[in-house]
């Protein structure tokens, strides 16, 4: 946009979005709906001279239902959105599970099944929306002895 690449994250990557500038906001739109707002990068030069730009219709709507991310349970069987630490239990160490928020609640999801449901004890929004790769298993040192040799 403007000759520049503005950093909108990357979970749009390959994902084709409407930009909506209004009032020194930068709204990211997907069918009507309000993605992300971040603050408008452009200056007042650069906005006169954007290419086929249009007026703004009517403001988007935020997105309708509740909030669904993914997080990877960690070893010791707890997960983290939000800034909250949620317990989900030792024996779903390593799955990939889904949380989706509601007024009060998280609820957390392993394919169909409910795992649990949690109280919201954290008022921040989601910051991150896809879960991040596994980190690789790590390798465990070797035995070594009194004088320090590996056995």
């Amino acid at each position: 946009m403007a000759g520049r690449q503005h950093p909108v994250g990357y979970h749009f990557a390959g994902r084709r979005v409407t930009i909506r500038l209004d009032l020194g906001l930068l709204q990211l739109i997907d069918d009507g709906v309000l993605l992300r707002s971040l603050p408008n990068p452009l200056t007042p030069a650069e906005l006169a001279r954007l290419r086929d730009a249009r007026p703004a219709g009517p403001p988007p709507q935020p997105p309708t239902g509740p909030v669904r991310v993914e997080r990877r349970i960690s070893g010791r069987g707890a997960l983290a959105v939000a800034g909250q630490r949620i317990h989900v239990g030792m024996v779903h160490a390593g799955r990939t599970a889904a949380v989706e928020t509601a007024d009060t609640t998280w609820r957390i999801y392993h394919g169909d099944e409910l795992l649990t449901e949690v109280a919201r004890t954290t008022s921040k929004n989601i910051a991150r929306f896809k879960v991040s790769k596994p980190e690789a298993p790590r390798r465990r040192a070797a035995p070594t002895d009194s004088a320090g040799q590996v056995s």
